[in-house]
C-alpha cells in the first residue's frame, strides 16, 4: 500500500493464484497481461489539511504487463469524505528490468501524480528510481539513486468548490509551493516458501535532501499470503532537522471467490517535505475486485512427450521448454533455492529437466543463454516480490 500526498491515495492490487497439474505446459515467454480492478472501500482518512473525517473512497485501476521485465499501472481515485470535501487523484506507474549479469539486474521505477481537492487546492508530483539489484538464491540486495520533483498550489482562503478555479468574482491569493528531492536509496530482503505458504521480507533506507534538509527513512516490510488470505505491514521512521516521524501501515486480505477479495487496512503516513502537505492516518474496509485478461495471441505448448526422450523416472516432474535457438537454457525454483540447474536439449528444439519433488507447491522459472528468468505461457503465476511474476506447480 502505498499514501501520496495527505489526500489517502493508494495503490490497491489484488489477483488469484492457479495452481496446475504435475506436468506443466511451458513456452518461450510470459503472456503479456492486462489486469483491471476496482476498490470500493469506507473508513477514516485525514485530508489535505489535516482534518479527519469518515470517508469513502471508489478507486478504479489497470494493471498492464507487456513482459516480464515491464509493467505499468494507471489508477484514479474519489475521495468524499463526511464534512463534504473531496480529492480526485490520478496516478501513473512503471517499472522496468533489464538482466546485466546472471545475478545482476538494473531496475527502474517511476511515479507521477495529480491530485484536485475541494479545498481548492491541486498537488503534482513525478519520482524516478534507477537501481542495480543482486540476488543470491532467495536472497536480494540493491542500491540506487532517487530523484523526484513536485508541486503544490493553494488558495490562501478556501472558497470555491472546484478543485480547479476558473475565474469569476473576486479570487484568494494563490500560494504555490516548489521541490526537488535527491537521495540514495539501498536494502535487501528474503522470500520464503513453506508448502502452502510464501511471503518475503525486507529493509530500505533512503538518505535524501530537499531544500538543504536532510531527510533519513528507514523502513521495515513484511508480507505474507496463505489460501485464502494475505497480510502486508510495514514500520517505519524519518530523521530531520524538522523534527522526527515515525509511520507505518498494515493490510489484511481474503479471498472471498475468483477476482473478489475482502480489504482492511489502517495505517499513518509522514508529511511531504516535497510539497508541505501535512501528514495523517487512515482506517477503511471493504471490497476489491479484479479481473484479467490476455491479450488474443497464439500460445505455444509442449508436447505431454518428448519424442525421442524417455519419459520422466518415477516420482519425478518433467519441466519442459521450447527454445530451437538457444545454446543453453536452465531452471531454478525454490526447492533448489533459486540455484539454476542445466536442462536438457531434445529433438525439435524443446529442452526439458527431469526434479524429484515431494508432494507440495512451488514456484520456479526459466532462463535462455543467460537472460532474464521467464514463468511459462499457460502456467498459473504469482507475484515473486521484486518486480517480476514466478511460475507455481502443485505436486500432488
Amino acid at each position: 500500500m502505498r499514501t501520496i500526498r495527505g489526500c489517502w491515495i493508494r495503490a490497491l492490487t489484488g489477483g488469484a493464484v492457479v495452481a496446475f497439474g504435475a506436468e506443466p505446459t511451458v513456452a518461450r515467454a510470459q503472456e503479456p497481461r492486462l489486469e483491471p480492478r476496482l476498490a470500493a472501500v469506507a473508513g477514516s482518512a485525514t485530508d489535505a489539511l489535516g482534518t479527519r473525517s469518515n470517508a469513502v473512497t471508489v478507486a478504479p485501476g489497470l494493471a498492464f504487463r507487456p513482459s516480464r521485465a515491464v509493467a505499468f499501472d494507471l489508477s484514479a481515485q474519489g475521495v468524499r469524505f463526511q464534512h463534504a470535501g473531496w480529492a480526485l487523484s490520478a496516478v501513473g506507474a512503471s517499472a522496468t528490468r533489464h538482466e546485466l549479469l546472471p545475478r545482476l539486474a538494473l531496475t527502474t521505477s517511476a511515479t507521477g501524480s495529480l491530485t484536485g481537492t475541494s479545498n481548492d487546492a491541486q498537488y503534482a508530483s513525478a519520482e524516478a528510481t534507477p537501481a542495480l539489484e543482486t540476488a543470491v538464491g532467495p536472497f536480494v540486495a540493491f542500491a540506487g539513486v532517487r530523484g523526484a520533483i513536485g508541486s503544490m498550489r493553494m488558495a490562501e482562503a478556501a472558497g470555491s468548490p472546484r478543485p480547479f478555479p476558473l475565474g469569476g468574482g473576486t479570487s484568494p491569493r494563490v500560494v504555490t509551493r516548489h521541490g526537488t528531492l535527491r537521495g540514495f536509496v539501498w536494502g535487501g530482503g528474503v522470500r520464503f516458501t513453506r508448502e502452502e505458504a510464501m511471503g518475503s521480507a525486507g529493509y530500505r533506507e533512503e538518505r535524501s535532501t530537499i531544500a538543504e534538509v536532510p531527510l533519513v527513512d528507514r523502513v521495515l516490510m513484511a508480507d505474507a499470503s496463505a489460501g485464502r488470505a494475505t497480510l502486508s505491514a510495514s514500520v517505519g521512521a524519518r530523521a530531520s532537522s524538522l523534527g522526527d516521524e515515525a509511520f507505518g501501515s498494515a493490510a489484511v486480505g481474503l479471498r472471498l471467490t475468483h477476482g473478489v477479495a475482502l480489504q482492511a487496512s489502517a495505517g499513518r503516513y509522514p508529511a511531504s517535505h516535497l510539497t508541505g502537505v501535512v501528514g495523517g492516518s487512515f482506517v477503511s474496509v471493504g471490497l476489491v475486485l479484479t479481473g484479467s485478461r490476455a491479450p488474443s495471441m497464439a500460445t505455444a505448448t509442449a508436447p505431454t512427450a518428448l519424442r525421442g526422450v524417455a519419459p520422466p523416472p518415477q516420482g519425478h516432474v518433467r519441466l519442459v521448454m521450447r527454445a530451437p535457438e538457444a545454446r543453453r537454457v536452465e531452471v531454478a525454483g525454490d526447492w533448489t533455492r533459486w540455484q539454476p540447474l542445466v536442462a536438457r536439449r531434445a529433438p525439435d528444439g524443446y529442452w526439458y529437466a527431469d526434479v524429484r519433488l515431494a508432494p507440495g507447491r512451488y514456484r520456479y522459472a526459466f532462463r535462455t543463454d543467460g537472460g532474464p528468468w521467464v514463468a511459462p505461457d499457460g502456467a498459473g503465476t504469482v507475484d515473486d516480490g521484486f518486480g517480476g511474476r514466478s511460475a507455481v506447480l502443485t505436486v500432488q
